[in-house]
This record gives structure tokens, C-alpha cells and sequence, in this order.
């Protein structure tokens, strides 16, 4: 409830314009998570163990980060 005041205030459109926004970013985070998959997946690109372990963390990051952003949508009523 406080948080769609805040929305309407700041975006004059309410929750519409909130999980338009939201779903733009998931498809950021879905972009992310295939780019460090893709990465990871690829014979020969990665073969450091340091580099692997790093790439590693931040592709869970990332997949992490969607996982939240699609689950705000539904939580807000929208369709991720």
C-alpha cells in the first residue's frame, strides 16, 4: 500500500507503469544470466579456476537477482 502511493506520485500511472518497469528489468537479468551461462558453457573460454569461480558467483547473482525481480511482479499482481 505505501509503496503504490509512492508510485503513483512519482509516476502519475500507478502499478502499471511499476511492473512494465519491473519486467524490462527481468528481461535485463535474463539477458545477464544467459550472457555468464553462455560463458561458462563454452569449451575453452573460461579455463582459469579463479576466473571460473568468479564468473560462477556472478552468473548466481544474477540468476538470483531475476528470481526476485519475476517474483515482485507476481507479488504486485502483475505478469512477469
Amino acid at each position: 500500500f505505501l509503496l503504490s502511493g509512492l508510485f503513483k506520485r512519482a509516476y502519475g500511472k500507478g502499478a502499471d507503469v511499476v511492473i512494465d518497469t519491473l519486467n524490462l528489468a527481468l528481461l535485463a537479468e535474463m539477458l545477464e544470466v544467459r550472457f555468464y551461462r553462455s560463458g561458462l558453457d563454452a569449451p575453452g573460454l573460461i579455463t582459469a579456476a579463479q576466473d571460473r569461480a568468479e564468473i560462477t558467483l556472478i552468473h548466481d547473482n544474477e540468476t538470483a537477482h531475476r528470481t526476485l525481480v519475476r517474483q515482485t511482479i507476481i507479488n504486485l499482481g502483475g505478469q512477469p
